[in-house]
């Protein structure tokens, strides 16, 4: 007898209809009701003073389905980044050809899922701090041959989960911010007093102010559209923050750290005295 040849492992296929955005958006709406509702149900004192064993485990698998109809109704409004990040490999790939620069562009995390809404939203803070990576992180060939380091640049763009978080990072192996520019430039701003207790950190934070710059010209590159106090008046408008991690001559990181979806959030209720904060 023969052997039987192996049949193909078939990937099994997942049937697929087209939703109305705004019913998805409604039923989100209303499982967000849901939410509320059945955690003040759950925490009222006349239920939780019946003291039934009973009463505690019907409340206890009403919030457990709750909780699960607000995962799915969260996944539902899911997509993943790897269409915003196609658009930013184009981007690098143009403006390091406009540029006159050799730039390598890598990016990991394309399948890292985020609601449809923050997608749209971050898409003005990625296209200006791809550009500055380009044209202010980057330096040319010969002047990165003087430190020792490649030819060509890197730009790196990746997403990822953390602690219940997404964080979308744009880091370049660059020139790195310049503390005592930054620090030149805000006192000229007037913004800042004495320098002498900031840290580094402090320092990095003062390129979000309004109308300060640290470019020595304007080009037609990143001299356009919004400026970094806008890119974290965005991110914070989202719920999330904004992390700068700069090494001179070794590259700068802006890390995004940003909230899984704006639909719901989870709060911790606290007493303070005969007052009540979430």
């Amino acid at each position: 007898l023969q052997p039987q040849p192996k049949q193909a492992h078939r990937q099994p296929i997942h049937d697929t209809i087209k939703v109305s955005l705004q019913r998805v958006e409604n039923l989100v709406e209303m499982i967000g009701e849901l939410v509320i509702v059945e955690s003040m149900v759950v925490n009222a004192p006349e239920i939780q003073g019946l003291g039934s064993r009973r009463v505690q485990n019907y409340l206890n698998q009403l919030t457990k389905i709750t909780r699960d109809l607000q995962e799915v109704g969260m996944r539902m409004r899911m997509v993943p980044v790897r269409g915003i990040f196609l658009k930013m490999a184009r981007l690098v790939r143009d403006l390091a050809k406009r540029n006159g620069k050799q730039i390598n562009f890598v990016q990991s995390g394309e399948a890292t899922e985020m609601d449809r809404s923050m997608v749209e939203l971050i898409d003005g803070p990625l296209l200006h701090l791809i550009r500055n990576a380009v044209d202010h992180g980057i330096e040319s060939s010969e002047e990165r041959q003087t430190h020792n380091k490649p030819a060509s640049g890197t730009i790196r763009l990746s997403a990822y989960h953390q602690g219940g978080k997404i964080v979308i990072e744009v880091a370049d192996d660059g020139r790195g911010l310049s503390r005592e520019r930054i620090l030149a430039e805000a006192q000229a701003h007037g913004s800042i007093g004495d320098v002498s207790e900031l840290s580094d950190n402090d320092i990095f934070n003062l390129i979000f102010l309004s109308g300060l710059s640290t470019t020595e010209q304007v080009s037609q590159i990143s001299g356009r559209g919004v400026g970094m106090d806008v890119v974290k008046r965005t991110i914070e408008s989202m719920q999330g923050r904004v992390l700068v991690l700069s090494e001179a001559t070794k590259g700068t990181t802006f890390k995004l750290v940003l909230p899984l979806t704006l639909a719901i959030i989870d709060g911790m209720l606290v007493s303070c005295g005969k007052e009540q904060y979430i």
